[in-house]
């Protein structure tokens, strides 16, 4: 039998290297139609969305970002759960605006300081105990909510697999990772580089990456899903940061439609304390603004412009909403802001609000989907196919975006674990490959906290059964 051979046709679309461009984000929206199973996407992978290029980026446009603890949360993971994921909230509540992120050139400043490349640390009696820090698991799938995609992960990506007469298959790898500070394709994170290999499957390819030295250290980014048992996060590392401060900074303006919730106030005359710069003109009357983009009547306080170009909030606050009670709904609430926006080179802003029936971000618990390996996923969440496209409005119809995120979105964290994982040949009850568990953890002397909240999960009962003990 001939053997079969495969001719690799590389077109790595990458920028000429320099020292500097060592850094890099990636930017998550919607899947396009291109980002099909056969070259690595979809929800074969645990995909939510797809890579997207600079300019069809998604981001949230509202300046206060409601979440709430669903009742689920609560009762599996109890006040040691929330307490965690506060920490994350007011770390996040606690950067400052992204325009006062500063660089030299080759890194970003945070309040004078350089962001560190690395957050991410282990808990040596975490690892040994197969547990994974909830804090860690919720950043990274907050940061994907927010827009940002895996940037280890989309360093290199398949575009197109092509099948020819020989047979000869043809590959085309892009790059999806962009310089924090020079907005550069680049093959570094964090100051690691990266390279690939194609991996043909039977029904499924992928560019698999790799660190191209193997003494460094890599995979650490907070938003490349890279929580393995033990290991947790101090903060976002200087990428992660980089792809927030691009993201949501004042300079990246785009033509944005409104949240569909968010109506018109009544005009104002005094600019809002959080100006984004000079001249400030409050809207009146605005007759004319993208054509028939003003939702409304003719009545003053009833106008609105719609699609318009605006920057980035540039300020991320994250405002904790409840629930009535343990079983009750959520209480509805109305958020008035300042909408900022441009009309001939002139910073406008109107008053509008926001109709909230329930929190923007809602962390939960609950049965999550199997992974590849058949074990119960981390977590889930809301896929982006409901984001709003301003492709069109952008004048860019083929790159899929920019556009707005949509809320309401649930994170739902899997209530299956404790849970072994077993292959041949460890197959009984007191061999296996991994015995995943939640928990909180840090750098400290502090012993681990364990879920769920209710039940026999003690620390000592955790080091009996993985040692194969009752």
């Amino acid at each position: 039998m001939k053997p079969t051979i495969k001719l690799f046709v590389v077109i790595a679309v990458l920028s000429l290297l320099s020292a500097v461009a060592v850094k890099a984000f990636s930017l998550l929206g919607p899947l396009e139609e291109w980002q099909v199973e056969r070259v690595g996407y979809g929800p074969t992978f645990g995909d939510i969305g797809g890579p997207k290029t600079g300019l069809g980026f998604y981001r949230i446009n509202v300046p206060v970002i409601t979440y709430a603890y669903d009742p689920s949360f609560i009762q599996y993971f109890g006040t040691n759960g929330v307490a965690a994921l506060e920490t994350m909230i007011q770390f996040m509540n606690n950067l400052p605006p992204m325009s006062s992120i500063t660089n030299d050139g080759v890194n970003l400043y945070l309040n004078g300081l350089p962001v560190p490349m690395d957050t991410q640390f282990p808990n040596f009696e975490a690892v040994a105990l197969g547990l994974f820090d909830l804090k860690s698991a919720a950043w990274t799938a907050l940061l994907e909510e927010l827009g940002l995609a895996e940037p280890e992960r989309w360093t290199y990506a398949l575009k197109s697999r092509v099948v020819r007469p020989g047979p000869v298959t043809n590959f085309t790898v892009i790059n999806f990772n962009y310089d924090p500070i020079t907005l550069a394709l680049t093959p570094f994170v964090n100051g690691t580089r990266y390279s690939y290999q194609i991996v043909d499957g039977q029904t499924a390819s992928d560019a698999l990456e790799f660190i191209l030295d193997p003494l460094e250290s890599g995979f650490n980014s907070v938003a490349g899903q890279n929580n393995f048992a033990g290991e947790f996060y101090t903060g976002l590392s200087h990428d992660d940061l980089g792809g927030l401060r691009f993201l949501y900074g004042t300079n990246n303006v785009v033509v944005e439609t409104l949240l569909p919730t968010v109506t018109a106030r009544s005009s104002a005359t005094i600019a809002p304390t959080n100006s984004i710069g000079a001249p400030w003109t409050p809207v009146f009357v605005i007759t004319n603004v993208f054509g028939t983009n003003i939702t409304g009547n003719t009545n003053l306080t009833n106008l609105i412009v719609n699609a318009a170009p605006r920057p980035g909030v540039n300020k991320l606050f994250f405002q904790r909403v409840e629930f009535d009670s343990v079983v009750g709904p959520f209480i509805a609430r109305t958020n008035i802001y300042a909408d900022v926006f441009f009309t001939n080179n002139r910073a406008r802003f109107q008053l509008v609000q926001r109709a909230i029936n329930q929190p923007d971000y809602i962390f939960a618990a609950g049965q999550t989907p199997l992974n590849a390996a058949g074990f119960p996923s981390i977590y889930a969440r809301t896929v982006a196919t409901g984001w709003i496209n301003n492709d069109a409005l952008n004048g860019n119809s083929t790159v899929g975006g920019p556009g707005v995120i949509t809320p309401p979105i649930l994170i739902t964290f899997t209530d299956e674990w404790p849970a072994t994982l077993h292959a041949p040949p460890f197959l009984d009850e007191f061999n296996f490959l991994l015995f995943a568990q939640w928990g909180s953890f840090d750098g400290t002397t502090n012993p681990p906290v364990l879920y769920p909240a209710f039940g026999q999960w003690t620390l000592g009962a955790r080091r009996n059964a993985v040692v194969g003990g009752q």
